[in-house]
């Protein structure tokens, strides 16, 4: 687990400036074994749960998305677990454990 989190802060938007950088290493990305979504007895990630929210894209088109910070609570799209966005999610994932030399886990989608 060591390794992908490891990756994780080298790859951090916040103080790494580099294209590459895109996540996030606080405590919303991988921030427990729990987090994680599941971690044997040796400490090996055995399976991640995915959420996404485009809250950006919420915020900046209020009228057509739900679920963004400013968003009021009426009918519209919705913002969390677009298909695009997993897939795009699903990718960087493995990008970033095929980076730390860790074999990814299976990626299951967090279902409401």
């Amino acid at each position: 687990m060591q390794p992908v989190l490891d990756k994780a802060r080298e790859n951090d938007i916040t103080s790494n400036p580099d294209p590459a950088a895109l996540f996030e290493a606080g405590p919303a990305v991988f921030p427990s074994p729990a987090g994680l979504g599941g971690c044997d007895q040796k400490e090996r990630i055995v399976r991640l749960l995915l959420d996404t929210t485009a809250f950006e894209l919420a915020d900046q088109r209020p009228e057509k998305f739900a679920g963004g910070h400013r968003g009021k609570a009426r009918r519209l799209l919705p913002i969390r677990n677009r298909r695009e966005d997993i897939a795009w999610a699903k990718q960087k994932v493995r990008w970033l454990f095929a980076q730390a030399g860790v074999r990814c886990p299976p990626i299951e989608v967090v279902l409401d």
